[in-house]
């Protein structure tokens, strides 16, 4: 006979397995079915302008997800290490563009060096921070967003053939000598950075999300992970068991730093200028929303969540002036008056007579043109003198009809019928 154990089946795979699995088909489908839309020819630019901005949006989401979903805390400076790695891939990528000229070389490089530099100020930032709790961890992570987002818009940096000069105001750098010759003004305080490459493709930032999302599952998985999410859940419990809390906390924290800034470096090679105002706090807010919308914890509702705020804006609004280019054309084809389609109502009403009175102006416009080009050229005896801008008012005012009450196409026929 059989014994029990034997006759009990193992699963093939765990319950996490199979959400891992899920997962990336998941992502697999979506990616196979985009490359299809696009490559078919139907898909508009406003279509693809989306595609990379949505993978930065999901990258950003997965890495605060670390900190607020897995470790348990509330963070707020996700757009301060974007800042750090969008600036500092765009500063690497403007400055190898000329010797590294291979861009599946020079932008992987970029993108390692603006995960690490994050992830480097994410340490230091971590040290005294992960020891705070509750609102006052948020608190200091918002400040030093906000302090990254104030130095990156007063920093100017300007290279020459003696070396890069860093200065934080325009005196100091007025003062500077520089070589004309081989001088380039790489950030420019508040005017950002410009000439960044255009990099970012969907495939690469598909990519990077796709490695990313496999080392945070599996870190969740690790000993590591698993430690840290027992700090969450009961941090008296973890110590008591010998995990040391704060080493715990800090990695999640130092690698939601790293693709932070590797989310920042896809951004930033995306646009044609690049500014600090734009990772300000809302943006930091932003992302937290993707997080707690997906669910906290939950990497693939991270996905969703990040795809769907993403793109359900942008297709509403598309919407909106579809619907509005409609109401136009109806306006057009029916005529002004009762016909028109839109609802009736006080606010209709006034926004008609402004229509009316809008178009009365341009009329009475197009008038004044028309009279001072008959006045010009009756006034003027040869070519030199039509050409003249010293056509006077007077002049203008001899052809203004005495009727003041005379209607546009009044108008009309009275400038036809001048000499």
């Amino acid at each position: 006979m059989k014994t029990n154990a034997s006759a009990k089946r193992m699963p093939l795979l765990s319950r996490e397995a199979k959400d891992r699995t899920i997962t990336y088909a998941m992502l697999a489908v979506i990616f196979a079915a985009v490359q299809l839309y696009v490559s078919s020819g139907k898909a508009g630019r406003s279509f693809t302008g989306l595609l990379v901005p949505t993978c930065v949006y999901i990258l950003a989401a997965m890495s605060l997800n670390l900190v607020v979903g897995v470790s348990g805390e509330l963070s707020l400076g996700a757009a301060g290490f974007m800042c750090l790695g969008a600036f500092t891939g765009s500063v690497f990528s403007i400055l190898t563009k000329d010797v590294i000229t291979a861009t599946f070389v020079r932008f992987p490089l970029a993108i390692l060096l603006g995960g690490v530099v994050a992830a480097v100020f994410g340490f230091l930032i971590g040290i005294p921070v992960l020891r705070l709790r509750g609102d006052y961890l948020a608190i200091v992570t918002l400040a030093f967003g906000e302090i990254i987002k104030s130095v990156m818009n007063n920093v100017y940096l300007t290279v020459d053939k003696n070396g890069a000069f860093v200065s934080m105001s325009t005196e100091a750098k007025a003062a500077h000598v520089f070589d004309m010759e081989t001088k380039k003004d790489i950030i420019k305080g508040a005017q950002g950075i410009t000439g960044t490459p255009r990099d970012s493709t969907f495939v690469i930032c598909f990519i990077v999300v796709f490695i990313a999302m496999i080392i945070m599952l599996n870190f969740m998985d690790s000993k590591q992970g698993r430690a840290v999410m027992a700090s969450r859940d009961n941090r008296i419990a973890a110590e008591a068991m010998g995990v040391n809390v704060t080493r715990a906390k800090m990695s999640a924290f130092v690698m939601s730093a790293f693709f932070g800034g590797v989310a920042g470096v896809l951004y930033s090679h995306n646009l044609a200028t690049l500014q600090a105002v734009k990772f300000d706090y809302n943006l930091s807010i932003l992302i937290l929303v993707f997080v707690v919308l997906g669910g906290i914890g939950n990497i693939r509702g991270s996905i969703i969540s990040a795809t769907l705020l993403t793109i359900l804006p942008e297709l509403l609004r598309a919407h909106a002036g579809v619907q509005r280019l409609r109401q136009l054309r109806s306006h057009r084809l029916h005529g002004d008056g009762a016909r028109l389609t839109a609802p009736a109502g006080a606010a209709h009403s006034v926004a008609h007579r402004r229509h009316k009175t809008v178009r009365h102006l341009l009329d009475e416009v197009c008038v004044l043109i028309l009279l001072a080009h008959k006045a010009g050229v009756r006034d003027a005896p040869n070519s030199h003198d039509r050409a003249s801008p010293s056509l006077s008012c007077m002049t203008l005012r001899r052809s203004w009809p005495q009727d003041a009450s005379i209607s546009p196409p009044r108008l009309r026929r009275t400038v036809a019928v001048m000499p």
